[in-house]
């Protein structure tokens, strides 16, 4: 059986080791390549990130435990009633995006991954 891959392990991030040093894990999950059955855009379930005002958010992308920039994906915020509004288009490994005030938000059109991906965040003070 193959260990699973550490997601708040900063040691792969080039030059960034110190940025990452200072940063604190928030938030993981593991999306689909695709969207869901049934789902238009939908390729995770439902995580929380919430972060002060202010500060910013790093994003980390492991594919079998290896960092993939050529995975891409949106974020999406989960309303019940609504049509579900995008917060990022475009988000990928290495990605810094301002602080988001969502507790319900999940990945969505996922392109560049061949199988099921990781996601960490990472607030940066």
């Amino acid at each position: 059986m193959s260990a699973q891959p550490n997601l708040y392990n900063t040691a792969f991030l080039e030059g960034s080791e110190k940025l990452l040093a200072q940063s604190v894990p928030i938030a993981a999950v593991v999306s689909a390549p695709r969207p869901l059955r049934f789902q238009k855009n939908r390729s995770s379930a439902n995580f929380s990130v919430v972060s002060p005002r202010g500060s910013r958010l790093r994003w980390v992308v492991l594919e079998n435990g290896v960092p993939n920039r050529n995975i891409r994906f949106s974020l999406k915020e989960d309303r019940s009633v609504a049509t579900d509004p995008v917060i990022y288009i475009g988000v990928r490994h290495g990605s810094i995006t301002r602080s988001i005030l969502v507790r319900s938000i999940y990945i969505a059109d996922p392109t560049g991954a061949r199988g099921n991906f990781q996601v960490a965040v990472y607030e940066i003070p």
